[in-house]
């Protein structure tokens, strides 16, 4: 049976890998991608966008709930955040802005992702498609930030698209439509 292009619904994580594309895996490959057209430019990572498909897979990956409010470093055209408010949010809450939903709560925030401070943008959830070079240089800032959730009332967690982020063992992910998609919380953090 061809699963490639099977619909993704509440059951993506299913034990049955015949039914759905999405495949729950406890070890993670890793990733290994050529960043040198990258150094020397402005640019971390070029647009190349998610499948809208993908973008909700790893919202649901992260039990993305309508309390949650979501960011995405990098975000491009705002496709996973729209997912997001499509799928899941009631309450219409964000950290970037997409033109086909103006009355949306959202903040958008236009800067050096590596200057922002994590904290003080009220996230739950971080879900980034960036290149491994551009995950690394995040990767003190994240880890901080989930360290400083622990005494929380909401769980922080990072899912990230593509590339896992260097350095760091991540035990949780799952590959859908020839994706992967890699889970992190503060437990999951280890180098």
């Amino acid at each position: 049976m061809d699963t490639d292009n099977l619909p993704i619904d509440s059951d993506l994580f299913s034990d049955d890998t015949s039914s759905f594309t999405a495949r729950l895996h406890t070890t993670a490959p890793r990733t290994l991608v050529n960043n040198i057209p990258m150094e020397g430019t402005n640019f971390i990572a070029p647009f190349v966008p998610c499948t809208p498909e993908v973008a909700l897979a790893a919202l649901r990956f992260a039990n993305a709930t309508p309390l949650d409010v979501v960011g995405d470093l990098g975000c491009g055209d705002g496709r996973v955040l729209e997912q997001f408010l499509i799928h899941v949010s009631e309450k219409k809450n964000g950290n970037v802005i997409s033109p086909r939903y103006p009355d949306a709560n959202f903040k958008v925030i236009e800067g050096n992702m590596f200057e922002v401070g994590l904290e003080e943008l009220g996230v739950d959830l971080f879900v980034l498609y960036l290149l491994p070079m551009g995950l690394d240089k995040l990767k003190k800032q994240l880890g901080d930030w989930l360290k400083a959730g622990v005494d929380g009332q909401k769980k922080r967690r990072v899912v990230t698209i593509t590339y896992s982020i260097p350095g760091w063992n991540c035990d949780r992910a799952i590959e859908v439509n020839r994706q992967w998609l890699f889970y992190y919380d503060v437990s999951e953090i280890r180098e």
